[in-house]
């Protein structure tokens, strides 16, 4: 028998500036146990276009209101939830009114079919600064802000590859390493940078998607391009044998 799964997806939906109907087909297809999600909160009535989304993406919303700093995170209905969280991630007030401001969001959940608290999982979506030396401060506030249950993933919108400083701190073992494929997400229609990923603790390790389950077709693609300027990643993760 296969051991318990947990696939999470990180997203930057742009504030549904775009096609957020492509959005939800897109999430929809690669049906996630969890969904990080950044850029949610820019535009009026934030809160019921991502009810929207949930809905038609089979997903459950467990914080069920958009704050400032436009992450949130979003389960499938059949998972169970032990705890939600968000804290904002400081910015100077004109960089916050040009860029957006930051923060993340996380819930404590337990890998499918294994609801025990020895096999619970923190997941974090994380949205980073524009600034580098921020994205440092920022790395920091999150590595001692959200709370680890047995094990943690964070996923998000890095804003920038893996020659960045913030990239390495994340990556460093015996914390969380890259377990998401290093693969171009921005700009969409013709990526060529990675600026997303899903970094993990050393107890979880990802694993080949089960079959049927990872969608590549031409049809995913023109749905990516059209619903946001990034495009999603999600990774199948179980815990490592002892």
């Amino acid at each position: 028998m296969s051991p318990p799964r947990l696939r999470v997806m990180t997203y930057n939906v742009r504030a549904y500036r775009d096609d957020w109907r492509a959005a939800a087909e897109v999430i929809a297809r690669v049906e996630p146990d969890v969904l990080c999600l950044q850029e949610v909160s820019r535009r009026l009535w934030p809160g019921a276009r991502t009810r929207e989304l949930a809905e038609r993406a089979g997903l459950t919303w467990p914080e069920g209101r958009t704050r400032g700093g436009g992450t949130a995170v979003l389960t499938a209905p059949d998972l169970p939830v032990y705890a939600v969280g968000y804290a904002r991630l400081p910015v100077p007030w004109l960089r916050g009114l040009r860029e957006g401001v930051r923060s993340y969001s996380w819930v404590e959940v337990a890998l499918p079919g294994q609801a025990s608290t020895a096999r619970r999982v923190t997941v974090a979506s994380v949205h980073l600064s524009l600034d580098a030396d921020e994205r440092l401060r920022h790395v920091e506030l999150i590595r001692t802000g959200v709370p680890s249950a047995d094990q943690l993933v964070i996923a998000g919108d890095i804003n920038e590859d893996d020659a960045g400083a913030a990239w390495r701190v994340l990556g460093e073992r015996g914390w969380t390493r890259l377990v998401s494929p290093l693969r171009p997400t921005f700009p969409a229609g013709e990526p060529v940078r990675c600026l997303d990923a899903v970094f993990a603790s050393p107890g979880l390790v990802p694993v080949p998607a089960a079959v049927g389950r990872e969608p590549r077709d031409r049809e995913l693609e023109g749905l990516m391009s059209r619903a946001s300027d990034h495009r999603p990643l999600w990774v199948d993760l179980s815990r490592a044998t002892p």
